[in-house]
């Protein structure tokens, strides 16, 4: 377990760096300017989930947000080449991407408890 969260954070760390400064051939990505949140990984350490989030999340579509993610999934081929020549892991793993909507979660849950309040106000 140590080895997995050492392991996922050293890619967490890779990651922001590559995420910054690679020179995006599409177009979306260019000004995403895309946060890793978190990174899972499997034990084996071959599979790992990158939970990320780009500045100004709440302002995306589901038309956007669906079309960054089909970027970055066309762009994992030479995200993984970043990684293999950054040296920060033996053994690439590959990589998924995941958006976080632990945010929009939040704010829906805040939302409903909001109107659950007034509605008791009201009686």
């Amino acid at each position: 377990m140590r080895r997995q969260l050492r392991v996922s954070e050293a890619i967490r760390h890779q990651f922001a760096t590559i995420l910054r400064d690679y020179s995006w051939r599409h177009n979306l990505l260019q000004n995403a300017h895309i946060s890793i949140m978190q990174v899972k990984i499997s034990a084996d350490l071959k599979n790992a989930t990158l939970i990320i989030l780009p500045l100004n999340a709440n302002h995306y579509t589901t038309e956007a947000r669906d079309a960054l993610m089909q970027a970055l999934k066309q762009e994992t081929p030479m995200l993984k080449k970043e990684l293999a020549l950054s040296k920060v892991v033996r053994f690439v793993p590959n990589l998924k991407f995941i958006w976080d909507d632990s945010y929009d979660i939040s704010g829906r849950i805040e939302q409903l408890i909001q109107q659950n309040q007034q509605q008791h106000d009201t009686k």
